[in-house]
């Protein structure tokens, strides 16, 4: 067994991606060398209401696109985005909600705000056409007055694209087409999207409140997650076959509640990883503390003790 400070893990069914940001040098080079995409199937959509006939100039994308970055911080706060971007009759569309204009739109923010708690993550602004910027998010929502916290407190997560058409003419944002992660068909009202909607409001349970590595949802499926962890410390067993997941997991709860060097007791965490032949309890956060402490007390090098190794990398 180790005792080992990774920066990222891979988790059954998920693992761990870093957040792409955008940056003025290499925008536009990287959509003329990559094409449409990230190289993922894309989802199906509808054709955007507001054509053109013509593609929009370098700079005018590359500035709506440093506009993005700085107005979508405040998408849910009390300054909100600046509408001055956006055409009067700007499309809005995502799997359950339709509008078209700029006041439905910014109704939608505001209702969003009052029923919710809203949170908000921008990864990136890419240019995915000749007239169109599509930025990727992830959104967290919780319900901002609930009397049923104690059994029934759901989460609501959406990871996703929005897809932003720009009118040449104008310099303004003349559609706006959410797709998510977790489904394919992204039509309006989609059966799809509503069972998604609904599998998310009717989860009955909680999860353990228990210690866990603070992550980021960068992407969110159907049937997995992918997430970027912080960094933590996690104490290590290693598995010649499934077979041996039982006898490793008593070992590493043993370790965890005082069978260690230092018979020191600690929280038990999530998750439990499992994978690449190895099982892993994160230790908790004043532990890590602690016993990281105690290792470079001894030697900037691993330190063996018994069946533990306590490694100092990523600390």
């Amino acid at each position: 067994m180790s005792f080992s400070a990774p920066h990222q893990y891979v988790a059954t069914q998920s693992y761990s991606a870093p957040c792409r940001v955008f940056s003025r040098s290499n925008f536009l080079r990287n959509y003329r060398s990559k094409g449409r995409g990230n190289g993922l199937s894309k989802p199906s959509r509808a054709v955007f209401k507001c054509s053109v006939t013509q593609a929009s100039s370098e700079g005018q994308l590359e500035e709506l696109a440093a506009f993005l970055e700085e107005d979508l911080q405040h998408l849910f706060d009390d300054q909100g985005i600046d509408a001055s971007k956006y055409e009067s009759q700007v499309e809005f569309r995502d799997p359950i909600t339709k509008y078209d204009s700029i006041e439905g739109y910014l109704f939608n923010i505001q209702m969003l705000r009052r029923v919710f708690d809203p949170d908000f993550i921008l990864h990136s602004v890419t240019q995915s056409g000749p007239s169109e910027l599509t930025t990727r998010w992830t959104m967290t929502m919780s319900l901002t007055v609930n009397p049923f916290k104690t059994w029934w407190s759901p989460e609501l997560i959406w990871t996703g694209t929005s897809i932003m058409g720009v009118n040449p003419e104008t310099g303004k944002f003349c559609s706006h087409v959410d797709t998510w992660d977790s489904i394919s068909d992204q039509k309006y009202l989609s059966s799809e999207g509503v069972a998604d909607l609904v599998k998310q409001l009717v989860q009955f349970y909680r999860t353990p409140d228990l210690p866990t590595p603070t992550y980021l949802i960068l992407k969110r499926f159907a049937d997995f997650e992918v997430r970027q962890y912080e960094p933590f410390v996690a104490a290590e067993k290693d598995l010649a076959s499934v077979d041996e997941g039982p006898a490793a997991f008593n070992e590493l709860a043993g370790y965890i509640f005082g069978k260690n060097a230092e018979k020191a007791k600690m929280s038990m965490t999530t998750p439990v990883f499992t994978y690449d032949g190895k099982m892993q309890f994160v230790i908790d956060a004043p532990s890590q503390v602690r016993l990281h402490a105690d290792v470079l007390r001894r030697s900037s090098l691993p330190y063996h003790h018994g069946c533990v190794t306590w490694m100092t990398m990523g600390v």
